[in-house]
C-alpha cells in the first residue's frame, strides 16, 4: 500500500509540475506576441493632416523669451490637450522670434507642434546631450496661445 501511495503522489507531483511548465510557458508566449504586436502599431503622425492622439512619443520643452507672463502655460495646455507630451516649461532668455527645435532629427514632428502653436520657424540642431525631442522657444513674435490673462467674470 505504501508503494502505491509513493507512485500515486510522485505521479501527482508531476503531473502539477508540468502543468505549471505549460502555464508559464503560455503566459510568457502571450506576453511576447502581445509585445510584437504592439511593436507593429504605427505611432508617427497622422496622415490626414489632423493632430495624432499620442504623436511619436515625443518629449517636448516649452520656453518664453517673449516676457509675456503665462504664455507658455498657455502653449503646454494647448499641445497636452492635442496629446503631446510636455515633460518641462520655463523661461527663456529674451528672444525675437519663435521657433521649435528638432532636438534629434524628428523635423516631421517639430512641423507638427509649429502649426498647433501657430509658429512658422522650424529648425533641427541635433544635441544628443538633450533630454527632449523638441524644444518650443516663444519669442515676441509669438502669436497669442489661448488665455495669457486672467479670465474675465462673466457678464450677468
Amino acid at each position: 500500500m505504501e508503494s502505491v501511495r509513493a507512485v500515486t503522489s510522485d505521479r501527482l507531483r508531476a503531473g502539477w509540475a508540468t502543468l505549471s511548465l505549460g502555464g508559464l510557458f503560455l503566459v510568457v508566449g502571450g506576453l511576447l506576441v502581445s509585445l510584437v504586436l504592439g511593436l507593429r502599431r504605427p505611432v508617427g503622425p497622422a496622415t490626414d493632416g489632423a493632430a495624432p492622439s499620442i504623436p511619436g512619443r515625443a518629449q517636448v520643452e516649452v520656453l518664453n523669451g517673449s516676457g509675456r507672463r503665462g504664455l507658455a502655460r498657455a502653449a503646454v495646455r494647448r499641445l497636452r490637450r492635442a496629446g503631446w507630451d510636455v515633460v518641462a516649461y520655463g523661461n527663456a532668455p529674451p528672444a525675437a522670434r519663435s521657433e521649435v527645435i528638432a532636438r534629434h532629427g524628428r523635423l516631421d514632428q517639430a512641423r507638427l507642434v509649429a502649426d498647433l502653436l501657430g509658429l512658422t520657424r522650424v529648425r533641427a540642431a541635433p544635441d544628443s546631450g538633450r533630454w527632449v525631442d523638441l524644444t518650443v522657444v516663444l519669442g515676441a513674435d509669438a502669436p497669442p496661445i489661448g488665455p495669457t490673462a486672467p479670465r474675465a467674470r462673466a457678464q450677468p
